[in-house]
């Protein structure tokens, strides 16, 4: 019997194979933040996470810098600092967020059953039926990579949420889910001048340097915040026996009600805010704080004021900012008002 036909086959055999092969696709890679291999760097703005959806957030805790004499070990020791994960959430019911370490990461593969390096939990001096609910965890980290880990697992709902981990040797070798999505579609070139200039100035009420004057107008936000600013004049009396003059705050926000929100800020607490970022919960006195805030009139909704005064003269800023568990634009009219208020 001839053979003459095995090496022709054999050959398509290997023809077909080699099709076979190049059009099986490549292990698919872990989707951004959905496990340990692929971590996500922690978001720059508020996002939301769909129930029973868990994200792996990873950090980096660097080596100190040796001083002079100084062996690793020691200088590790003498550098641990507190690091600290901070979490808030609207619809928060059924979040929480869990820190592990590589050792927890391996256990979690092997499916054995482990307890976290640590857990956030409510902060000082707020309420579970806050609106916006604020958790935090402190600890202290060897140089190494780290994960928060944050799980809806118990949710029921879409959960809003903005996540922060802050620490001196703190860094993220990791891509963010704004980094990793598709391109918008491509524009026109614009000349390298107008790019320049696009970027240098900032639209007004986009930042306190660009802060607006009230003007007592309804405003349109469709996202984030605007910024306004004013003067006040602390007048004591001619015997500096008086107590200054009270400035009223109101802040009206059409349908949906609970759209937006204000805070107040001194000049100060501003210029801690561009230098070193804000510290919403107050701990950290290098960070910018609001000093007040508005509250809603329960009989009015939709209304929110502040009422007080200030020790100083000076420049003054309101920011009225985006309710993160809305999408929707906010409509809202500022008014600031006071006997010694100018803009």
């Amino acid at each position: 019997m001839s053979r003459t036909w095995l090496k022709p086959l054999s050959v398509g055999l290997f023809v077909v194979i080699g099709l076979l092969l190049a059009v099986v696709p490549a292990a698919a890679q872990t989707p951004l933040g959905a496990g340990p291999d692929n971590p996500m760097a922690p978001p720059a703005d508020w996002v939301s996470i769909q129930p029973g959806e868990t994200r792996f957030y990873g950090f980096h805790v660097g080596k100190p810098v040796l001083k002079e004499g100084e062996d690793t070990e020691s200088a590790v020791l003498s550098s641990l600092k507190d690091i600290e994960v901070k979490l808030q959430t609207v619809a928060h019911k059924g979040l929480h967020v869990e820190i592990w370490s590589q050792e927890e990461v391996n256990k979690w593969a092997d499916e054995v059953k482990f307890d976290p390096v640590g857990k956030c939990t409510t902060s000082c001096g707020c309420k579970p039926e806050d609106e916006v609910q604020k958790m935090n965890w402190r600890g202290q980290f060897e140089p190494g990579d780290y994960f928060a880990v944050l799980k809806n697992d118990r949710g029921a709902a879409t959960t809003y949420y903005k996540l922060s981990i802050i620490g001196d040797l703190v860094s993220f070798p990791f891509k963010t889910a704004e980094e990793v999505a598709p391109a918008a579609a491509a524009q026109p070139a614009a000349a390298p001048e107008a790019v320049a200039a696009a970027k240098a100035v900032p639209a007004m009420g986009t930042t306190p340097g660009m802060a607006m004057a009230v003007s007592g107008d309804w405003t349109e936000l469709p996202s984030g915040d605007h910024w306004y600013k004013f003067n006040y004049i602390a007048d004591t009396g001619p015997k500096h026996d008086q107590d200054p003059p009270k400035i009223e705050i109101l802040l009206n926000v059409d349908k949906p009600v609970d759209n937006a929100r204000f805070t107040v800020w001194t000049q100060e607490e501003v210029d801690k805010l561009i230098a070193e970022g804000e510290d919403i919960l107050g701990e950290d006195e290098s960070k910018g704080t609001c000093v007040g805030c508005g509250s809603e009139n329960e009989d009015l909704k939709g209304d929110y004021s502040w009422s007080g005064s200030f020790l100083k003269s000076g420049t003054y800023y309101v920011r009225v900012e985006h309710t993160p568990c809305r999408c929707q634009p906010a409509y809202y009219q500022l008014q600031v008002t006071g006997k010694s208020v100018s803009f």
